[in-house]
């Protein structure tokens, strides 16, 4: 197994690169790829995520897979003696089109979003949610979160809550735009009927992938709307309030510029954001940034809806 040092987290070797920085006193921020000493830049990489206790990193790659058809593999990296591990496809993907790693709070369980076929071995034309469960040292196999929750459209991006709350996008009809954010409660072991969060997170443009906060307080979103810096989508953040969700904040120039902005993750510390980049040619690549330099408030009030 390859070993890579960890003498500075998250990265180690940094590029020159015309990079947005914004000055806070006497701080000067600026977003940085993520541990290019790690990942693949030459090929598409986004949605990063960490395990709770910190010591794994997940992400996405897009590859050519086993059948020929190009999309999203899903990867882990580990803290072994000190020094991350080469990255290796998960157990449980690299057969299907697989997106979206994202771990439960307490690390049992990922879910994700996958073309991959409920019965037989034909790929959905379409994408559903899943989840995986720990199973000793690995994972089970992966369960599809049904009919409550997904449809007959691209359902995905989900992440859960502390109380079990799923958050996703789906392209389902009914909604105000061409994507929507949605959530469902698990009550008694079961997903309640999705509900659109509605205005002003949901637009008549696309909203997408997204952070939930495992206490529900706030959402970090990427979005279509007008008026931001990306000629593709920025990302922005919303507060549950008394009052619902309050009204998006750009996440500001450091974080967001003319390439789209996509898969917003905040580290189990709560110190860094990570996030990806979609350059003009469509291809993506990870970066990571101080909180400090984004307009997120971290101490705040319990959730409220």
């Amino acid at each position: 197994m390859c070993r890579f040092s960890r003498s500075v987290f998250p990265a180690t070797i940094f590029f020159t690169l015309a990079l947005t920085a914004v000055t806070i006193g006497q701080e000067q921020y600026r977003a940085m790829p993520f541990r290019p000493d790690l990942i693949d830049r030459s090929k598409s990489t986004f949605a990063l995520t960490f395990a709770p206790d910190g010591r794994t990193f997940y992400f996405t790659q897009m590859d050519t897979l086993p059948n020929g058809a190009y999309g999203g593999t899903m990867y882990e990296s580990r803290l072994v003696d000190d020094a991350w591990s080469e990255p290796r496809v998960l157990e449980f993907s690299g057969q299907y089109k697989d997106y979206d790693p994202v771990p439960s709070p307490d690390g049992r369980k990922i879910y994700f979003m996958s073309v991959r076929p409920i019965k037989g071995t034909t790929p959905r034309s379409d994408s559903d949610m899943w989840v995986v469960e720990r199973r000793g040292s690995g994972w089970a196999e992966p369960r599809h979160l049904g009919a409550a929750v997904n449809s007959d459209m691209y359902d995905g991006n989900p992440g859960v809550t502390v109380a079990g709350t799923l958050y996703f996008f789906s392209t389902r009809p009914g909604g105000l735009g061409s994507s929507d954010m949605y959530r469902s409660r698990l009550v008694n072991g079961e997903y309640t009927k999705p509900e659109n969060l509605g205005a002003p997170v949901n637009t008549e443009d696309w909203e997408g992938p997204h952070y939930i906060d495992p206490a529900e307080r706030f959402l970090l979103f990427y979005s279509g709307r007008p008026g931001g810096y990306g000629k593709g989508g920025d990302l922005y953040v919303s507060y549950n309030t008394a009052d619902g969700w309050s009204e998006p904040e750009n996440l500001g120039a450091a974080v967001n510029t003319e390439d789209s902005s996509i898969t917003p993750y905040i580290d189990p510390g709560k110190k860094w954001l990570y996030f990806g980049r979609m350059d003009k040619q469509g291809r993506k690549s990870l970066f990571y940034i101080d909180i400090k330099a984004t307009s997120i408030k971290l101490e705040l009030p319990p959730a409220m809806n």
